[in-house]
């Protein structure tokens, strides 16, 4: 009897069978975009804007950290004699400029990776680390008294990385002064 068209049973089978149908294709769905916006990395032209943006911001500070190092290293080389401070002086602008390069790099870092083009943006974010780390190494032999022409060919090697790097990724737009 409960078997009969338009039974009870018959009726409550239908409407679970339906609920459990609806309910399904909702949780497929839900599934679907949940997926689709979990893994939607920006596109490379996102990244490249928000990339310059934080040049446009950091740069200004890394322009000037550099130019009180050249003069302050400049200033060294002008004078036969140099005491410890002022050595003192010439390291810790060769450090605030390094500092500055990699506190750039740390904003670029955290900011959402595109999937395209991430071998080129790590070689950019390692030689612009390149440059801060050498620029760190000068500093300590402006201190000590030990500094190399070999240094400066250091730093100037990777200037001109990273140069070429923020070319290559089309970021001269903003950051092209930082390795000038």
């Amino acid at each position: 009897m409960s078997s009969e068209p338009g039974s009870r049973g018959s009726n409550l089978r239908s409407h679970i069978a339906w609920w459990l149908g609806v309910s399904s294709a909702i949780i497929g769905i839900l599934a679907f975009f949940l997926t689709q916006c979990a893994n939607k990395s920006p596109s490379f032209n996102q990244w490249k804007a928000k990339a310059i943006a934080a040049c446009n911001q950091e740069v200004p500070g890394i322009v000037e950290a550099d130019w009180k190092s050249i003069n302050a290293y400049g200033r060294l080389k002008a004078e036969h004699s140099v005491g410890s401070i002022e050595r003192e002086e010439a390291a810790s602008a060769l450090r605030q400029f390094g500092m500055a390069v990699q506190h750039l790099v740390g904003t670029w870092r955290a900011l959402e990776q595109p999937d395209e083009r991430q071998e080129e943006i790590e070689t950019m974010y390692d030689d612009a680390l390149a440059l801060a780390i050498n620029y760190g190494s000068s500093a300590e032999a402006v201190r000590s008294n030990t500094y190399k022409d070999e240094l400066y060919e250091d730093e100037e090697k990777a200037r001109v990385d990273l140069r070429n790097d923020i070319r290559e990724l089309g970021l001269e737009n903003g950051c092209s002064s930082m390795a000038a």
